[in-house]
């Protein structure tokens, strides 16, 4: 494609609805570390993720850093995608075969660890699409800020204006657009309906309307 050199997506939320079983692995992460189920009203939320485990861990005296505390809430996020068998958003790999066929290269820029990000890749065997990954633990300022697109971008050896971003929220929406690439925005799943998408560019409730965009785009 002439126009699109790379598209750069996010995770939970586009590539697959993962979103509601947040709150139910933390629920299961509690059980096991003995925090009482209502401990989350006591703590400060909308913090990055360091800092609300970081409160739990000195609050309950937990022999756990922020950092262990993380891994475990993905592992158990990844558990629960695997048990309920959730499947990837609906037309992703038709979208990710049009990418690859027509020389666009594919990257993941999420807030999530690389472990949990690749683990689900490979659980829904779409990994061997992407060429780069950029993750929540491998970069120093977490989206709003365009830190995860732009190395995402230049992993690929891409030109950040001619890339597109596909998000199901507000911070990663503005992720993109600090970065100066033009973001779509995913509203597939009831978790993204609500969302403000006033940093985007398109909005799209289906991934076929991605490659529609694009081949406009590309003309």
């Amino acid at each position: 494609m002439k126009n699109t050199q790379a598209v750069l997506f996010d995770t939970d939320g586009v590539i697959l609805d993962s979103e509601p079983l947040h709150t139910e692995a933390r629920a299961r992460l509690f059980a096991r570390l003995g925090i009482p189920l209502d401990a989350e009203k006591q703590i400060v939320l909308g913090a990055r993720k360091y800092d609300y485990w970081q409160e739990f861990s000195v609050k309950y005296s937990l022999p756990y850093t922020p950092e262990q505390l993380i891994a475990r809430e993905f592992r158990e996020i990844l558990a629960l995608i695997k048990e309920k068998k959730v499947p990837e958003s609906p037309s992703l790999t038709a979208l990710l075969r049009f990418l690859r066929d027509n020389g666009v290269k594919i990257a993941v820029g999420s807030a999530s660890s690389r472990e949990y990000v690749e683990g689900v890749l490979k659980y829904l065997k779409i990994y061997s699409y992407f060429s780069a990954l950029v993750c929540g633990d491998e970069v120093k300022r977490p989206k709003p800020f365009p830190d995860t697109y732009l190395i995402a971008a230049e992993k690929l050896g891409a030109v950040p204006e001619k890339c597109f971003v596909v998000e199901d929220s507000r911070t990663g929406s503005l992720a993109a657009a600090a970065a100066k690439i033009p973001c779509i925005g995913y509203r597939g799943t009831k978790t993204a309906q609500n969302s403000d998408f006033s940093a985007c560019k398109y909005v799209v409730s289906d991934m076929r309307e991605i490659i529609d965009i694009l081949i406009k785009e590309n003309q």
